[in-house]
């Protein structure tokens, strides 16, 4: 609901889905901290990316219409999961690390809010951006091979560059990295065509 509303706020400038976006926004982010369910421990890495794709979208495309206290409130629950995520990924023997789609998903979206954050948390958002960036590369290394192919198959392939696109493309417009040269990213569209026919 956040992405559509964000996205009619953004195209339109109409008050009703900037008002109703906002009001969304606010209530998932104190209803949905990630340590608590249905998101809590042992959920999927998948949901809470998600969940954080969406609160990010919110708070990027529907700023204008938070109030100062509503913006503080959703980027505290952006970065509880991006720190969240985070601290995951980087466990030894998390299961999902380093090549399942979750990584894409999860941690594509934990870049994403850290470039999203970058001047509310100046301090920990560079970390967070950098350590996403780590991770992403190493996915990118060890699921796809060479010509673009994905340990778990193109429907999971897509799954988890859906939120490492994002990421991808916030890191390369703010100026930093550009995954998107990464040499095995460069071969997934090819691989996609090939595998269609």
């Amino acid at each position: 609901q956040l992405e559509p509303l964000g996205f009619a706020y953004q195209v339109t400038g109409e008050a009703r889905y900037g008002d109703l976006g906002a009001r969304i926004l606010v209530e998932a982010a104190r209803r949905l901290p990630p340590n608590a369910p249905p998101v809590g421990p042992g959920s999927f890495a998948g949901a809470r990316g998600d969940i954080l794709r969406a609160l990010t979208s919110g708070y990027d495309w529907l700023y204008p219409v938070l109030s100062e206290a509503e913006r503080a409130e959703v980027a505290d629950a952006i970065a509880a999961y991006v720190r969240d995520v985070l601290a995951e990924a980087e466990r030894p023997n998390t299961w999902w690390v380093p090549y399942h789609n979750f990584i894409g998903v999860a941690v594509g979206a934990a870049g994403r809010a850290s470039v999203a954050l970058s001047a509310r948390f100046p301090e920990e958002a560079p970390q967070w951006r950098d350590r996403a960036e780590r991770l992403i590369r190493e996915w990118l290394d060890k699921g796809f091979d060479e010509k673009g192919a994905y340990a778990e198959g193109v429907l999971y392939a897509a799954y988890g560059l859906d939120n490492a696109t994002l990421f991808a493309d916030a890191l390369k417009r703010s100026g930093a990295a550009d995954l998107f040269d990464h040499p095995r990213w460069r071969q997934v569209p090819r691989f996609f065509a090939a595998s269609l026919l």
